[in-house]
């Protein structure tokens, strides 16, 4: 199950432009504070954020998380170069890859 439906809404958040931090439920329904570092996992692929890759933020400028259909979608905005160096904004569906483990964030 995608993270976002066991998270305290209010907490998820981006800290320091790559780092997503959500309170999630553990097994026992305590929320947990936990922390994923989405560098490790998302990149920029000719100007789109893409799993499976890494560094993004290095290329990223305007990050953003849209919640507003969360917990359906937690989308990652940036705006990113292409190969050509010309910018576009791209986004990235976050609950595709992220779970909630025991409380804690995992790819």
């Amino acid at each position: 199950m995608s993270f976002a439906y066991t998270a305290q809404p209010d907490s998820i958040r981006l800290e320091s432009v790559h780092i997503l931090h959500a309170n999630l439920k553990d097994h026992e329904g305590k929320f947990i504070g936990s922390s994923m570092d989405l560098d490790r996992h998302i990149g920029n692929v000719n100007g789109n954020l893409a799993f499976d890759s890494g560094d993004f933020s290095r290329t990223a400028t305007n990050v953003r998380l849209d919640l507003s259909e969360s917990p359906n979608r937690v989308l990652l905005f940036a705006t990113l170069k292409n190969e050509n160096g010309s910018t576009a904004e791209s986004s990235i569906d976050l609950n595709q890859r992220i779970t909630n483990r025991d409380g804690h964030l995992e790819y």
